[in-house]
């Protein structure tokens, strides 16, 4: 950022320590046009002269908020003070806080529009998406579906791939992860797999096996995916999951969010304003069941999912 606007303007940078607070407000006061900083400057930078706030990111702590717009919007200050709130219309972890911070006793209320940048959606009909399938099964030798199958009765499309065991299951579905990110863009990807940390584990040990494969890969060496075995002890990891512009694939067990008592289900503390499933169903990933006949079989296996 300051390589971009450091060209045209004076830009300061301040992440450091409580004792050069009162060199950084002179030297932003007197030479500078532009400060950059962390939420380490919500505390004792006394800003009235500034007259333009842009919050990079958001928080779900709305006295983060006004603590950094307070740095210049308080007593004596000089000018009217803009506040610029830069969230992305289609991150549902942004969306979300915007609608707590507005709900929240606060002495500020957030307004949406001021600038509004599209992002295109996509949207593929369901006649389409038969179409691709049917071109599929043609060219594999495999009978044609005549409709589309919705998993357990749900507004989800479930597609079944049968493959022999020892054939590359793992490689096959990565592969289609990569090619599902290159041609349509999408980033979220759980792999659920049966009740057993060994095949957890051993699913994640085929991704580490076939990074380097695919990273040499011509159509997919541009493409950085992480990968991750979902524990209850991490559970707070699924807001990075649901914000993170890579490519993101969480490997879980059935196990761990079947039921309510689950901390997928419920956060780890009250303190959570929401519960990590949440995050994850806001951005609608693609889920890969994997040896299905041991994952939803039962109906609260199925619910789950």
């Amino acid at each position: 950022m300051n390589e971009v606007i450091g060209k045209k303007h004076k830009v300061l940078t301040f992440v450091g320590s409580k004792s050069r607070r009162h060199d950084i407000i002179e030297k932003f006061r007197d030479e500078a046009q532009i400060l950059i900083t962390t939420d380490i400057a919500n505390e004792g930078l006394n800003l009235e002269f500034c007259s333009c706030v842009i919050n990079f990111d958001t928080s779900y702590n709305t006295l983060d908020i006004e603590q950094r717009i307070l740095r210049c919007h308080r007593q004596n200050q000089q000018n009217d003070v803009l506040v610029v709130n830069l969230i992305n219309g289609q991150n549902a972890s942004d969306i979300r806080a915007l609608e707590l911070y507005n709900l929240a006793d606060s002495i500020y209320t957030i307004r949406q529009g001021l600038f509004d940048v599209d992002t295109k959606q996509l949207t593929i009909s369901n006649e389409r998406v038969l179409e691709n399938l049917q071109a599929v099964q043609k060219k594999n030798g495999l009978p044609q579906s005549t409709e589309l199958d919705l998993y357990e009765g749900k507004d989800f499309l479930n597609f079944t791939v049968e493959m022999e065991t020892g054939t590359g299951k793992t490689f096959v579905y990565t592969n289609t992860i990569l090619e599902l990110h290159k041609n349509f863009g999408w980033k979220k990807f759980v792999i659920v797999v049966p009740p057993s940390t060994a095949i957890r584990e051993g699913v994640i040990n085929s991704l580490n096996a076939t990074r380097e494969y695919f990273g040499n890969h011509s159509d997919h060496a541009h493409i950085s995916y992480e990968f991750f075995a979902y524990k209850g002890e991490i559970a707070q990891k699924m807001r990075s999951f649901a914000n993170s512009s890579n490519v993101q694939i969480m490997v879980i067990t059935k196990g761990s969010f079947d039921s309510a008592s689950n901390i997928m289900n419920k956060g780890k503390s009250r303190e959570d304003f929401r519960a990590p499933i949440e995050f994850i169903r806001d951005v609608r990933p693609v889920v890969i069941i994997d040896e299905p006949q041991s994952v939803d079989t039962q109906d609260v296996g199925k619910e789950a999912i």
